[in-house]
């Protein structure tokens, strides 16, 4: 299915999800399970229209879009996830009309699910909820990989543009902070990133909550010695990376190595996550250059 067809899909989904929200927004007397309802159909709405963006962005693209949004296309395919989910909503229009079609709606609607009934739909919202965000998560990495080379080139240029051809005290500064390209050790690390893994884990609760800044601020990953903690953990920058893109936000790392021991010392990790909060903006902080001068003079 094309970029057109596909979008053209979501958006006869969206059509029919507005009009099952409407109803649920009418109904009279309404049971917890209603606010459940109306939200998990919110959630994959709101994902349905990053899907569309996506599936009409691939269409212009003629060159790529036969490699890209590959993850979001096959939501769509016949049996899918889209169809399941456009069933769903069909099976939640036909119990407010007879018909089957929700033509003219009171001002209010009696609720008319069993409680088996909604716990058995909201299991089905919710799974196919993680398959559209899942989709969305997997698109997004594969286009950080895809840009992966022409941003490795284009390195040495974005660093000249932030601290000035001619500045050289400014590179002395970083280099007396920390030697180690903490960026290019990243990139280095994510280019053994294969398509289609780790979605498990970018859309588990841990991660969402770790995200929203919930309960504890450490992200646990435990594994044995080759398991891929380190490429898991490489995807994940690059997974907040593309979740706060903003310039105001900075993403820092630090890498620990059994065979670098100077690397796992604390002044090395201090120094590197310094280095790369001192370089973020169009010039080095004050205070950096100041800490410079006072450490390296005499």
């Amino acid at each position: 299915m094309d970029g057109l067809s596909t979008a053209a899909s979501i958006v006869a989904v969206l059509q029919l999800a507005g009009t099952v929200l409407n109803c649920l927004n009418s109904v009279r007397n309404a049971p917890k399970e209603l606010e459940k309802v109306f939200g998990e159909i919110s959630s994959i709405t709101g994902a349905l229209f990053l899907m569309q963006t996506q599936a009409e962005r691939a269409q212009q693209d003629q060159e790529g879009a036969g490699m890209l949004f590959t993850a979001v296309r096959s939501l769509s395919t016949p049996g899918g996830p889209l169809e399941q989910f456009k069933a769903a909503l069909k099976t939640l229009a036909s119990k407010f009309s007879p018909v089957g079609a929700v033509k003219k709606l009171s001002r209010t609607l009696a609720w008319p699910f069993e409680k088996s009934e909604i716990a058995e739909l909201l299991l089905s919202l919710e799974r196919l909820k993680s398959y559209f965000m899942l989709a969305l998560q997997s698109d997004s990495l594969y286009l950080s990989r895809e840009t992966k080379g022409a941003v490795n080139d284009l390195s040495e240029a974005v660093e000249s543009l932030r601290l000035g051809k001619d500045d050289q005290e400014c590179r002395r500064i970083l280099n007396w902070l920390n030697t180690a390209d903490m960026e290019q050790k990243h990139q280095d690390v994510f280019s053994l990133y294969q398509e289609g893994t780790c979605s498990w884990f970018l859309g588990s609760d841990a991660v969402d909550a770790w995200l929203g800044g919930e309960g504890n601020h450490m992200l646990w990953c435990p594994g044995d010695p080759g398991a891929g903690k380190t490429v898991m953990t490489s995807v994940v920058i690059e997974h907040v990376k593309a979740k706060f893109p903003d310039e105001e936000t900075v993403v820092a790392m630090a890498c620990c190595h059994l065979n670098d021991p100077d690397a796992n010392t604390s002044i090395s990790i201090i120094s590197s996550l310094v280095k790369q909060l001192a370089i973020h903006g169009d010039t080095l902080h004050r205070e950096v250059h100041e800490l410079y001068h006072k450490m390296t003079k005499g």
